[in-house]
């Protein structure tokens, strides 16, 4: 990526930096090989990151359940609401 911004700076490279890649690719294919071992190897020997657990929230406590009558006729149930 460095070197594909350097070079588009300077106006030597007017390709996107994929199509770059590929042909870097297939022009010095020991280099990318060796580009490509170094950075499994960096993978590896660096240890996994542990993504911390988000912690639970406590629930908050039910209210209490006082003076709750089921309205049965439609005059009672006109009140209710």
């Amino acid at each position: 990526m460095q070197l594909w911004t350097r070079l588009k700076a300077e106006g030597v490279v007017t390709i996107g930096y994929s199509t770059f890649c590929n042909v870097y690719r297939e022009a010095f294919p020991e280099e990318y090989a060796a580009m490509r071992s170094a950075r499994k190897q960096e993978e590896t020997a660096a240890p996994a990151q542990v993504k911390p657990q988000p912690q639970t929230k406590a629930r908050k406590p039910l209210p209490e359940i006082s003076k709750f009558t089921v309205p049965t006729g439609s005059d009672a149930v006109r009140d209710q609401w």
